[in-house]
C-alpha cells in the first residue's frame, strides 16, 4: 500500500483498511462493495405530526442505490410539526435541539454512511443561533465518530420531499431515466471539511 494512501476506517467486515479516495467516488451498485455498507443514516430536519411515509420511501430508495441493508432516520430537531417551517417558532427554545443529540449521537455512531437530508430549514432571529449551534455540534459530531464525507443530493442537504423536483427533466440535472437511476446520478459524497451547513 503507497505510503501517501490515507487511511480513515477500518472495514467492519473484512477489517481491511479503507483508503479516502473510496468513500469518496460515486455511489456502487448494489454489487459493488467497498466499505461495511449495513446501516446508512438519514439525518432530517424533524418529525412530522402525520407522517405520510414520502420521506422514509425515498430515504429506503437512497439505502437501496447506495447498497446499504438499512436504514435509519434521525432529526436536527427532536419535536414533532406539521412543517419543518416551524422549526422557526420552536427552535427559539434549546430543549427541542437538545431532545436530539441523543438519538443523533446513537445514531451516527451506528452508521456505516450518513445520509444529510435536513433542507433549508427556516430561523427567526432566535431560533437561527440555535440551528447554527446544532449544525456545528453536528459536523463534530459525525468527525468525533470516525465520519470523513456525508452523503447528499446535488449541492446540499436537500430534503427527501424535494428530490424528486431536483431530478425533473425541466432542470437537465441529470441523463433522464427512472427516478432511482436519477437519484443514482446526483448521490454525492461530500468531504466533512467542505460540508458549508456547518
Amino acid at each position: 500500500m503507497p505510503g501517501s494512501a490515507r487511511i480513515v476506517r477500518r472495514d467492519i467486515v473484512g477489517c481491511r483498511p479503507v483508503l479516502a479516495e473510496e468513500i469518496m467516488t460515486r455511489p456502487p451498485r448494489r454489487e459493488t462493495t467497498h466499505f461495511a455498507r449495513e446501516q446508512l443514516v438519514a439525518i432530517l430536519a424533524n418529525p412530522r405530526f402525520e407522517p405520510s411515509g414520502r420521506s422514509e420511501k425515498r430515504v429506503a430508495l437512497a439505502r437501496d442505490v447506495l447498497g446499504f441493508k438499512s436504514a435509519r432516520i434521525a432529526n436536527l430537531f427532536a419535536w414533532p410539526s406539521a412543517s419543518s417551517r416551524d422549526i422557526a417558532l420552536l427552535g427559539k427554545v434549546p430543549e427541542g435541539w437538545q431532545d436530539a443529540r441523543r438519538e443523533l449521537t446513537e445514531a451516527v455512531y451506528e452508521a456505516d454512511a450518513v445520509l444529510v437530508g435536513f433542507g433549508l430549514i427556516p430561523s427567526s432571529r432566535e431560533s437561527g443561533p440555535q440551528l447554527r449551534a446544532q449544525l456545528r455540534w453536528l459536523h463534530e459530531e459525525l468527525r468525533r465518530s470516525g465520519h470523513v464525507a456525508v452523503w447528499q443530493v446535488g449541492d446540499r442537504p436537500r430534503h427527501p420531499s424535494r428530490w424528486h423536483q431536483y431530478v425533473s427533466d425541466a432542470h437537465g440535472r441529470t441523463a433522464g431515466g427512472t427516478f432511482e437511476e436519477r437519484l443514482h446520478q446526483v448521490l454525492r459524497a461530500v468531504p466533512l471539511d467542505d460540508c458549508d451547513w456547518a
